[in-house]
């Protein structure tokens, strides 16, 4: 189990719909489940985030970096790719109806093997008024 963990510390986000660039998260081994409580306010009528989850791995730390695990909608190729198993990474957030802060959470199971993550998050409602945005993450194996 995870107690409540900041991932992301109250901020504006950054302005031109660009995204955090916070470091990878450690998770604890077992870890299977991962629940991430989003409190977001827009900037101006319309703002809305964008999120972006990414999961890494201890393989290759040359340098310090992390593996990143992307899925192939992140590549374009000219022929078939054949099969293989992808999964969303990114997903648009609720479009505030007031300037009042929305609390909500993202569910995610996490694949096997992984052992870090980072959820980065962009204005794309209003993108010249960046929303604030604050995440935090607990976590647990599913079990009771």
């Amino acid at each position: 189990m995870v107690e409540r963990t900041t991932h992301l510390a109250a901020q504006a986000l950054p302005a031109a719909g660009l995204f955090t660039n916070q470091a990878m998260q450690e998770l604890p081994a077992g870890l299977s489940k991962l629940n991430l409580l989003v409190t977001y306010a827009y900037g101006a009528a319309g703002g809305r985030p964008l999120f972006d989850i990414e999961w890494g791995t201890d393989v290759d730390t040359t340098n310090g970096h992390h593996e990143l695990i992307r899925d192939l909608t992140d590549f374009v190729g000219s022929g078939a790719v054949g099969r293989a198993p992808t999964y969303i990474d990114q997903i648009f957030g609720p479009t505030p109806q007031s300037a009042s802060a929305l609390k909500y959470t993202l569910q995610y199971d996490v694949p096997y093997g992984i052992t870090k993550f980072r959820l980065i998050v962009a204005e794309d409602g209003n993108t010249g008024s960046p929303g604030t945005i604050t995440v935090e993450f607990v976590g647990g194996t599913g079990e009771g």
